[in-house]
């Protein structure tokens, strides 16, 4: 991480803990829910639009956080003269 000051990897580490506090919390709230989900909308017709908007909604944020989450280089940095 070399060329970061300390205050901006102390920024890279807030949001490595906010997407795990968001990938937990979306677990947690699947598996409250999945009784209820699955009597309600896996039940039902699965060729009606409301099923497909809910599938996509309920997994593209889940998704999104945990190929988000994986570093793609050893350091976790792409670039240090990336600007935001």
């Amino acid at each position: 991480m070399a060329g970061l000051s300390v205050a901006e990897i102390y920024i890279l580490n807030i949001g490595k803990r906010s997407r795990i506090g968001a990938i937990t919390f979306l677990g947690y709230d699947y598996f409250v829910s999945l009784s209820d989900e699955v009597e309600i909308v896996w039940s039902e017709n699965k060729r009606r639009p409301i099923f497909w908007i809910h599938t996509f909604n309920r997994f593209f944020a889940f998704l999104y956080l945990i190929f988000d989450s994986i570093p793609l280089t050893p350091s976790g940095i792409v670039s240090s003269k990336v600007s935001y």
